[in-house]
């Protein structure tokens, strides 16, 4: 029987390592002040190398279309906007929480790969739906599975035994956490993202991104990954841990409207998923690797 009879445990158990860095914690701070200018965000922004990097090369990126090169912080915040200034930071503040962690349960090279194409193929759906936010799809894809990573940390004997079971039974791994722990990396995620305070629809994509139907208001983002885990499975680059392709409901094609744009949204991210990792993965000038 797990120590843990809840989520919100597994979550409290890692809090030490799965904690928004104060900087984000003060960024978010700001950005939720409506008397806040781009000049103030900026302050902060430039106190972390690697954001101030990343979030430059974002606002010079072809997506933005800019005629110049965009060359300061406060600048980049007015080209990029503060939703997706958010979902930056988020991002940037989770891969470097979970980058490196021991091998020997997960493969985190393979998990981060499979993240990463899951963030692709949703904001492709969202550039396909003419979304205003696919900067959120993208970071709700990335994200998905980052409750796996806590049981990692959490339970790693338990989970070693719920990994190697999956794979023997062929069983569906979702299926197994639920049977052998009593909650899924899932309802892990959800409830991290639920202490830190984010979004509601990067808390139910995580939550939800097998079941969204279990989402009864503004699912989009999450069918929009629960749709992109299965693809991303399908195609065989990186793995979570999961060894089957997830059940899939096709009706979700039918909801967003996508039914006929599946080869279209596969074959943009497979053209440029590489340098996205690269651009997540690979550490911004001024910053340096981090480990668990």
């Amino acid at each position: 029987m797990s120590e843990f009879t809840t989520p919100e445990e597994v979550v409290r158990s890692v809090s030490q390592v799965a904690t928004l860095p104060e900087l984000h914690l003060r960024l978010l701070e700001v950005m939720n002040n409506p008397r806040s200018s781009a000049l103030d965000m900026a302050r902060v922004i430039s106190r972390d190398p690697g954001l101030t990097a990343r979030l430059l090369k974002r606002s010079n990126s072809a997506y933005y279309g800019m005629g110049s090169t965009v060359a300061t912080v406060t600048r980049a915040i007015t080209v990029v906007g503060v939703s997706q200034l958010r979902e930056l930071s988020v991002s940037t503040s989770v891969v470097r929480m979970f980058k490196r962690l021991p091998q020997d349960l997960l493969d985190m090279d393979a998990f981060w790969q499979h993240s990463v194409l899951v963030g692709v193929i949703a904001k492709e759906m969202a550039l396909m739906l003419k979304l205003p936010d696919t900067e959120e799809a993208f970071v709700a894809g990335l994200l998905h599975d980052v409750g796996r990573v806590l049981l990692v940390l959490a339970m790693p004997v338990e989970y070693r035994k719920v990994l190697l079971f999956a794979r023997a039974s062929g069983r569906w791994l979702n299926q197994v956490e639920h049977d052998q722990l009593g909650f899924t990396h899932a309802q892990v995620g959800g409830a991290l993202f639920r202490s830190w305070g984010l979004p509601r629809s990067l808390e139910h994509a995580a939550e939800f991104h097998h079941f969204p139907e279990l989402v009864t208001r503004q699912r989009t983002v999450a069918s929009m990954v629960h749709l992109a885990d299965a693809m991303a499975h399908g195609l065989e680059i990186g793995n979570s841990g999961e060894t089957r392709i997830p059940p899939f409901q096709s009706r979700f094609w039918e909801e967003l409207q996508l039914p006929d744009l599946m080869t279209e949204v596969l074959a943009n991210a497979e053209h440029s998923v590489v340098d996205v990792y690269r651009s997540i993965m690979q550490p911004a000038s001024g910053e340096e690797e981090e480990t668990v």
